[in-house]
């Protein structure tokens, strides 16, 4: 139970820096931080496919955002939620509102479908899966979550 909890706090964390700490610190070759400080709607579902002239950067966002969340809908399936995917939902329609009024970032309807389809397929994971994915997942993250905080640091 542990593990999961860890998994869950990891992913939180992990998700929060990565929306919202978008506009904060570039990330070379992934983002760059003057980009993401704006308010923006974008509520054309798939409208990145046409956006961009290479198949390649909507697909790299689809892939990432479907799992950021993977975690999250797994931690909270192996704690017992009795709506992980529900839940899962909130937080990503929480990031896109608190992106919007922060002005950090873009907010994207996108996202909210990608996040949610992570986590149902981290709670579809759950059983599947043994504690050893609880450990990958917190090893994963905190290592993210700790190259991401020297970024941090380094800006």
């Amino acid at each position: 139970m542990k593990r999961i909890q860890l998994a869950l706090v990891a992913a939180l964390a992990l998700i929060i820096l990565l929306t919202l700490g978008k506009s904060v610190v570039s990330m070379p070759g992934l983002w760059e931080a003057s980009v993401h400080q704006t308010r923006a709607f974008r509520w054309i579902p798939f409208g990145d496919f046409f956006r961009y002239s290479s198949p390649i950067i909507p697909l790299y966002y689809l892939v990432s955002n479907v799992l950021l969340f993977v975690p999250l809908g797994w931690a909270l399936r192996g704690l017992g939620n009795r709506h992980p995917v529900l839940f899962g939902f909130g937080v990503s329609v929480a990031i896109e509102v608190l992106q919007f009024v922060l002005a950090s970032g873009f907010s994207d309807l996108n996202d909210v479908l990608q996040n949610t389809v992570g986590a149902l397929l981290g709670v579809w994971l759950f059983p599947r899966t043994g504690r050893w994915f609880a450990t990958l997942i917190v090893c994963a993250l905190t290592g993210v979550l700790l190259l991401y905080a020297g970024s941090l640091l380094l800006a």
